[in-house]
C-alpha cells in the first residue's frame, strides 16, 4: 500500500527550521497550567499552522543535512539534553532528528476512582496537557510504519511532566493506522528482536543513558496537576496507551493517507487511549482515559515542542 500526501507539498519545507521559533515568557513555568496549555495552543501552535502547499514531506532528509544531525545523535552533550532539558520547547535551532513532523492536540487525562497511585494517576485526577503524534521514520524509508506519541502534562508552577511512547521501534509493516497497537514508555519485554539501524541507537543512547528501551514513567506519581509534590508517591510498573476503538476504526476508513490529514477529521473531544497501568507482576488495569478537547493540526510549533526522556532509578514506591 502507497503512503499518500498532498501533492501540493512544498518539499522544500521539510529541509528547514521556519525563522520563528516560540519562544516561552521567561515567567513561563510559574503560570497555572492552563494559562500554559493556552499559550502553547493559541500562541507556540495556531499562529504557526502549516497551509496545506507548506506542509513538510514526510521523506528522508536531503544529503547536505545528513552530516550536521549525524553529529547532533553523536554528542553525548546533545543526547544528554534529551534526558534532562525541561523547557517545553525544543532548544533553538536545534533540529528533531528523529519523530521530525508531527501533529498536536490538546488533551485531558481522566484517571478514575480505583486507582492505587498518586499524583497526575491518582484516582478521580484529572490532568491537562498536550500530545503530539508522529512517526520515528519517513514512511517511504523502510517497509515498517514506526508511529509514536509525545504526552506533555502540564503543572501549575513547575515543569510539565512528559512521556514519550511508542508500540516497537520495528514498527507495524505496512499497517499505517497510528492506533493500530498499544504504545507504552517501556518496550523491553517482548520486543528483543532489533534491526540493525535499532542496534545502533541503542548503543548510541546507552552514552546518555543505562536505560535503552525504557523509560521512567514514576514522575507522574510523584506530583499532581497543582503542582503539590507526593510525599509517599505510588506508580505502576508500566503504563500502556491502549487505543480507543473509536480512532482505530476511523484511520482504518483512510488507508494509507497522511496521517496529519486524518488526525484532524477526528474532531475535538475525541476519545483517543484507556490508560493501563502494570504491577511487577504483569497484571494489569485499565486506570483512565486521554481525549483530544481540540482538533489535531500540524505546525510549525508543534514541531518544536520538546518531550523529556525521564530515565534514572524510579523514586516512587512500585506495587
Amino acid at each position: 500500500m502507497t503512503y499518500t500526501t498532498n501533492s501540493k507539498t512544498n518539499s522544500k519545507a521539510s529541509s528547514k527550521i521556519k525563522d520563528a521559533e516560540p519562544v516561552a515568557p521567561q515567567d513561563y513555568v510559574t503560570w497555572s497550567a492552563r494559562q500554559k496549555q493556552q499559550w502553547l495552543w493559541e500562541t507556540a501552535i495556531a499562529e504557526t499552522t502549516y497551509r496545506p502547499v507548506e506542509l513538510p514531506d514526510l521523506m528522508v532528509p536531503p544529503l547536505s543535512e545528513i552530516p550536521s544531525r549525524a553529529k547532533l545523535v553523536l554528542s553525548v552533550e546533545e543526547l544528554t539534553k534529551t534526558l534532562e532539558h525541561a523547557g517545553d520547547t525544543m532548544p533553538a535551532g536545534r533540529p528533531k532528528v528523529i519523530h521530525e513532523f508531527g501533529s498536536v492536540a490538546c488533551i485531558t487525562m481522566t484517571i478514575g476512582p480505583k486507582s492505587p497511585f498518586t499524583g497526575l494517576l491518582g484516582s478521580n485526577h484529572t490532568a491537562i496537557g498536550l500530545i503530539r503524534m508522529s512517526l520515528a521514520a519517513p514512511p517511504g524509508l523502510r517497509k515498517s510504519f514506526i508511529p509514536g506519541a509525545g504526552l506533555k502534562f502540564l503543572v501549575d508552577g513547575r515543569p510539565s511532566l512528559d512521556v514519550v511512547a511508542v508500540n516497537h521501534t520495528n514498527g507495524q509493516g505496512r499497517n499505517h493506522n497510528l492506533f493500530a497497537n498499544p504504545m507504552s514508555h517501556d518496550i523491553t519485554d517482548g520486543h528483543n528482536e532489533l534491526r540493525l539501524p535499532q542496534r545502533i541507537m541503542a548503543v548510541l543512547f546507552k552514552r546518555a543513558s543505562p536505560e535503552t528501551r525504557r523509560l521512567r514513567i514514576d514522575h507522574l506519581t510523584i506530583w499532581d496537576g497543582a503542582g503539590v509534590q507526593q510525599h509517599q508517591p505510588v506508580s505502576p510498573h508500566r503504563v500502556i496507551f491502549r487505543p480507543r476503538v473509536e480512532a482505530a476504526r476511523y484511520f482504518r476508513r483512510h488507508p494509507g493517507e497522511d496521517f496529519r490529514f486524518t488526525l484532524p477529521r477526528l474532531g475535538s473531544d475525541s476519545p483517543l487511549f484507556d490508560v493501563v497501568a502494570e504491577n511487577a507482576a504483569g497484571e494489569r488495569s485499565p486506570i483512565g482515559s486521554i481525549a483530544s478537547t481540540t482538533n489535531f493540526v500540524a505546525a510549525t510549533g508543534g514541531d518544536r515542542l520538546f518531550f523529556r526522556h525521564w530515565v534514572g532509578e524510579p523514586e516512587a514506591k512500585i506495587p
